[in-house]
């Protein structure tokens, strides 16, 4: 395939869902040229999918998140159970119970074995949050169910997106069936007396996590869903633990849901017309100016939005001195070369340990 053909290839795959023409309501006499156009779709295409991703409903959120709850408790409570089910049996099978005479010793390496996978779950529950919530760089996507590409807006995707909050409840599902296991699973039940079913442990689990995320108040005013009991210093321990955690969970959620109500504001004036490239380029400079939004508490994708404006007015100075003020801002290469007017080098630097091969093959004219 020849660059222009290739290069045609790539126009149609990104314009596709805005404009499959490439003909923009542009005003005032402006020409916008290749990699303008590229620009356009690709953050057109992205706020029209953190929209969509805004307005499903808030009801379908919230069955999201408890999908998530349900199947976290569902997966921990599995895993404790094979944890007994499959070192059971595997004494039974070699006869070491017969061989120690002491029964005890196995009761004892099973609780032990039960503890050390709970905290392992726990410590686990930093993976997945680094995966998610850290600082990812701007980045450009292919959307698989448009068929398009859309710019990936680093941190604020984590929020704009519905599978943050999923996540973050499916974590908190599995700490709740991660304690309502400890409690079922161990022989003398943390050393607490209470019903010994699985229904009880999980009324007892819950009626944790409410002590927990209302700092005591329920336990001051009395108010239990299960029959109170008398903490040892290991069951103690335990529900401190998890509590901690479990209310920071729940913190993370309520700090997602404010600031994902908190940017769905930004969309009330929102352009309708995919095409009208004056009032979109009027929208960026309105979020960018509004400080209700908070944009400016996202340092790389505040600067980017205020970039790419710049850039798709033709103002090229002002990117340039943006880019030699900010030289440190998280974005991607493939991003970064579409700063550049055709037959001139890119307007903005690429990082020097980026490789660009495959980007200079496809983008320069």
């Amino acid at each position: 395939m020849s660059l222009v053909d290739e290069r045609t290839t790539i126009t149609r795959r990104v314009l596709r869902p805005t404009d499959p023409t490439g003909r923009y309501r542009v005003h005032d006499g402006q020409q916008l040229n290749w990699y303008q156009r590229q620009m356009f779709a690709l953050i057109r295409n992205g706020f029209d999918h953190y929209r969509f991703q805004l307005t499903r409903g808030r009801l379908r959120t919230g069955l999201n998140m408890l999908v998530g709850v349900l199947l976290g408790m569902t997966v921990a409570v599995f895993l404790l159970w094979l944890i007994q089910v499959g070192f059971g049996g595997m004494l039974r099978a070699t006869g070491l119970l017969e061989l120690l005479e002491r029964p005890e010793v196995a009761t004892l390496i099973m609780d032990s074995l039960l503890y050390v996978a709970a905290l392992t779950g726990i410590v686990l529950l930093y993976l997945p949050w680094r995966l998610t919530f850290t600082d990812h760089p701007i980045d450009r996507i292919c959307d698989i169910q448009t068929g398009g590409c859309r710019v990936l807006l680093g941190r604020l995707d984590s929020i704009f997106q519905q599978r943050s909050l999923w996540l973050v409840a499916t974590l908190l599902g599995g700490m709740i069936g991660l304690h309502m296991g400890l409690l079922y699973f161990t022989h003398d039940h943390l050393g607490l007396e209470l019903d010994a079913t699985l229904e009880g442990c999980f009324v007892l689990a819950m009626d944790s996590l409410l002590h927990g995320v209302l700092f005591d108040f329920c336990e001051l005013n009395n108010w239990h869903l299960a029959t109170p009991v008398a903490h040892s210093r290991v069951s103690a321990a335990v529900f401190l633990i998890f509590r901690l955690v479990q209310d920071g969970l729940i913190g993370y959620a309520i700090y997602l849901c404010w600031q994902r109500g908190r940017l769905q504001r930004m969309f009330t004036d929102y352009p309708q017309d995919r095409r009208e490239f004056k009032e979109f380029c009027n929208w960026l400079r309105t979020i960018c100016d509004e400080r209700r939004l908070g944009l400016r508490r996202f340092p790389d994708e505040y600067m980017f939005l205020q970039a790419a404006r710049s850039f798709l007015l033709g103002c090229y100075d002002e990117v340039r001195l943006l880019d030699s003020n900010f030289q440190l801002l998280k974005v991607t290469p493939p991003v970064r070369e579409l700063f550049r007017k055709p037959g001139d080098p890119p307007v903005v630097n690429v990082g020097k340990n980026s490789s660009t091969r495959e980007l200079h093959a496809t983008l320069v004219p």
